[in-house]
Order: C-alpha cells, then sequence, then structure tokens
C-alpha cells in the first residue's frame, strides 16, 4: 500500500510539474501574443495619425492653389485699372449704363467697379 501511495504522489508531482511546464510556455505565449497585438496597435495609430496629417497637408495646398488664383485675378484687374487707365470718371453722368435689352438687363458701371474693388 505504501509503495502505492509513492507511485500515486510521484505522478500528482509529475503531473503538476508537467502542468507548470505547459502552462508556463502558454504564458509565454500569451504574453508574445499580447506584445504583437499592442505593437499593431500603435502602427495602426501612426496610420491614421499620418493620414490626418497628409489630408491636413491637401487641405492646406488646395486652399493656397485658390488663393492664388484669386490673387492672380485680383492683380490683372489692378494692373488693367492702373496701366489702362479705366479709372471711373469723377461724375457718374458721363457713363451710360450698360444694357442688354433682350433680357432686361442695366446697370451702372461704377457699380460694377465699386464690386470690383470691394473684391480685392
Amino acid at each position: 500500500a505504501m509503495g502505492g501511495f509513492f507511485s500515486l504522489a510521484f505522478a500528482d508531482g509529475a503531473g503538476l510539474i508537467q502542468n507548470w511546464h505547459y502552462g508556463s510556455r502558454a504564458e509565454r505565449f500569451s504574453k508574445l501574443g499580447y506584445e504583437l497585438d499592442f505593437q499593431g496597435l500603435r502602427l495602426d495609430v501612426l496610420g491614421t495619425i499620418r493620414e490626418e496629417i497628409r489630408d491636413q497637408v491637401f487641405v492646406i495646398i488646395s486652399s493656397l492653389d485658390n488663393l492664388m488664383v484669386v490673387a492672380t485675378l485680383m492683380l490683372s484687374l489692378g494692373f488693367g485699372f492702373v496701366v489702362e487707365g479705366t479709372f471711373p470718371p469723377h461724375r457718374s453722368e458721363q457713363l451710360p449704363n450698360w444694357t442688354i435689352a433682350s433680357i432686361g438687363f442695366s446697370v451702372d458701371p461704377l457699380v460694377v467697379y465699386a464690386i470690383l474693388c470691394a473684391m480685392s
């Protein structure tokens, strides 16, 4: 009976050691999997930040393109007024209204000049 007890104790001890060995191995693999998942999360966050910065740069560049087009148009209108001498006269009665009779449109040229000046 005593030999059976020692063999049972030995088998239980061997089982405990085997369970500890495989348990610690599974724990190492779990830690490694966690670290890989955490590294993947970091890479995803960096990718998201990169895309956000790229979107902001694209918005800034398109805004600068629009500003350059507007500045070019305003510069050409300003040179047209200064170089060609198309300043409005001192009295508005000197210029007739611009009319398009087919659609019944009539506008004072000074109003057009004022609008162009306000846009610059």
